[in-house]
């Protein structure tokens, strides 16, 4: 029995992902139960913030664009699974740009 809800646990997880980050949801929707102020990030909002963040890390020698190993697709992959709202990506960007205001010369 408890196998058979953790099944169907995960199946209803599965089908409530596909149905958030479905063409016609992504970017303008906002998840169910969400107010008006959680509206998800566009894929084009989100490639906008991972390039200023790459900038500030770069900028605090943090992140070697020479080399950069695995840090850039796994912090891809941690920020996906977060399914980030419009609000956080500018919070994001907004960290990144005082790490360059910071550091400028």
């Amino acid at each position: 029995m408890a196998q058979a809800i953790q099944v169907l646990a995960y199946e209803l997880r599965v089908a409530y992902t596909a149905a958030l980050s479905s063409p016609s949801s992504r970017g303008a929707a906002a998840a169910p139960g969400a107010t008006s102020d959680e509206v998800r990030a566009s894929s084009d909002e989100i490639e906008g913030m991972f390039q200023h963040l790459e900038k500030a890390l770069t900028a605090l020698d943090f992140f070697d664009p020479d080399n950069p190993k695995k840090l850039q697709s796994r912090l891809r992959r941690l920020f996906a699974r977060a399914g980030l709202e419009r609000e956080e990506v500018n919070i994001l960007r907004g960290i990144a740009k005082h790490i360059l205001l910071k550091i400028k010369p």
